[in-house]
């Protein structure tokens, strides 16, 4: 199996994905944070060597073992400033999209439509550290089942991933209806 996974995909999550004036994909290197991520390329080496057990894991449902894969590839690569949702962003790709991106404003847009609240109104924790990997897998379990209990499938298009993220950064109270 050849390389699928490459640096473009991180630069694009990161939102440091560049285009120069030949039309060639540029990226500084740095996570959405503005720090540089160390050890990279060889990260997405070894995923990449590894891709079809985690591929198969992820098709089976197994998105624990996944991510714990990813995550001991991770560690014995020595990758720095790639957290939790950047490994979740890989799950993405490896799984051609099946499984959503996780985004804190996304989840607390799903979790407000739930519970028929404002988005500002909902509070949604940072993502816990990537190596407390049960309460990843819960946290990510509950956002992409409620995905699937609300859109029917937890596959969402790039539209309705844009706009839960939109609707997430909502800080102003909208009323349910207006009467005049």
């Amino acid at each position: 199996m050849g390389s699928f996974l490459n640096i473009y995909f991180i630069a694009w999550k990161a939102g440091r994905l560049k285009i120069d004036e030949n039309g060639e994909y540029k990226w500084d290197g740095k996570n959405g944070m503005g720090n540089t991520i160390v050890n990279i390329d060889k990260y997405l080496k070894e995923i990449n060597n590894q891709r079809s057990v985690i591929c198969c894991w992820l098709a089976q449902g197994d998105v624990q073992s996944a991510y714990q894969k990813l995550l001991d590839l991770n560690v014995q690569c020595g990758v720095k400033q790639f957290g939790t949702v950047y490994i979740i962003t890989l799950i993405y790709f490896l799984s051609k999209g099946k499984y959503p991106i996780y985004d804190k404003f996304a989840h607390k847009a799903i979790m407000a439509i739930d519970s028929n609240r404002n988005p500002m109104d909902i509070t949604v924790a940072s993502p816990p550290d990537k190596s407390s990997v049960a309460k990843v897998i819960n946290m990510y379990t509950e956002y992409y089942k409620k995905i699937e209990e609300i859109f029917g499938s937890y596959r969402l298009t790039r539209k309705q991933d844009q706009a839960l993220w939109v609707y997430g950064h909502s800080k102003v109270k909208y009323p349910d209806c207006v009467t005049t």
